[in-house]
């Protein structure tokens, strides 16, 4: 649907959608190989020839091609031969993105966008787990980034409201990551499932020992995000019983309550520092103010309010995404209003958003 739209800066230079879907939005060759119908979400990494995630240092593989550089990053594809060898790996092939004479898995052939051989302006279109995780990883960089569009801006800033922490939930979290290890033998997962268990055994204390908390926590969080093996499923179970991000994107305490309850608690968005001078727009129909003052952003954002029954429509009927980021290296202009008075809509736009950049 985003390659049949155009995009353009005012200066007419065509801009160039770039959708970066997460893992279950893709067949996987693999398994079709095996006649079973799965999609990436089951991916068995290392097991599959075409499991070749961005990495800054060449695998010590033969038969890989280059086929997309960016940043430190470099993205390579298997030689298109190594799949031609028997019948099961040919239905691979046919199941492949194809570069050239280089093959990829389909999940990870979308980042060949952002090459830094490509020139056009590009904008980046992907829901929030998948956004963060990128993010987290620094596959994506604020020098990439021009602008950022936030939809469902309520549901956003919902993710930054203090959030209860439960044990009996976090045991949940725990079997679950304890089936995912054994069944993945990841490291980063193994290290995410003992921080975890830390942060257990601390908060079924008696004495609630803040640091250690935080700190576990914290480790865990950081290690499900640089885990190959945590897809966006597991982020987004991660983010809806504990709802912490990395502590370097976002500032936390906890709090006991008089009833015996403990709460994590946000106290900054580290991580919107990072694009201050960048244009950002927050657009939601049925804004919650609480955590957006509760962390002070009543101060960073300039509050509208839109009549624009068009650009609502726009937004959900051919952008249905949490997050989507501008790259490019050309100045944005404020664009013109469209203006329809059938309907109301919240719009958060950052100072920077309104004086161009």
């Amino acid at each position: 649907m985003f390659s049949k739209l155009q995009y353009v800066l005012p200066d007419g230079k065509a801009l160039r959608p770039v959708a970066l879907y997460g893992r279950s939005e893709f067949k996987c060759p693999y398994w079709l190989a095996e006649y079973k119908y799965l999609n990436a979400s089951n991916c068995v990494r290392q097991s599959c020839t075409l499991y070749l995630p961005p990495v800054r240092v060449k695998p010590d593989l033969t038969d890989l091609v280059l086929v997309a550089k960016w940043w430190f990053w470099h993205l390579y594809g298997i030689r298109r031969e190594v799949l031609e060898s028997s019948p099961r790996t040919r239905i691979m092939l046919d199941n492949a993105v194809a570069r050239g004479n280089a093959v990829l898995c389909p999940y990870l052939a979308q980042y060949v966008d952002l090459d830094e051989s490509i020139t056009d302006p590009r904008i980046l279109i992907t829901n929030y787990d998948k956004f963060i995780k990128d993010y987290v990883l620094h596959r994506i960089i604020p020098s990439m980034i021009a602008g950022l569009i936030i939809d469902e801006a309520d549901n956003f800033f919902a993710r930054f409201a203090p959030t209860i922490l439960d044990v009996g939930d976090l045991k949940v979290l725990r079997m679950q990551l304890k089936k995912l290890v054994e069944s993945t033998k990841d490291d980063d997962l193994e290290a995410a499932y003992a921080e975890l268990s830390d942060a257990i055994h601390a908060l079924e204390s008696e004495d609630i020992d803040v640091v250690k908390i935080l700190t576990s926590l914290n480790r865990f969080v950081r290690h499900v995000y640089e885990s190959e093996s945590a897809d966006e499923s597991l982020i987004s179970d991660v983010a809806s019983i504990i709802n912490m991000l990395p502590n370097d994107m976002v500032e936390y305490n906890v709090v006991k309550t008089k009833s015996g309850e403990v709460l994590l608690m946000p106290t900054r968005l580290k991580f919107l520092d990072d694009f201050r001078d960048i244009p950002i727009l927050a657009i939601s129909a049925t804004m919650n103010y609480l955590p957006f003052r509760a962390l002070g952003l009543h101060r960073e954002f300039i509050v509208n309010c839109l009549y624009c029954m068009f650009l609502v429509t726009c937004f959900l009927m051919y952008q249905p995404i949490n997050a989507l980021a501008l790259s490019s290296n050309h100045k944005i202009t404020r664009p013109d209003d469209f203006c329809c008075p059938n309907s109301t809509i919240n719009s958060l736009c950052s100072p920077s958003a309104l004086n161009g950049r």
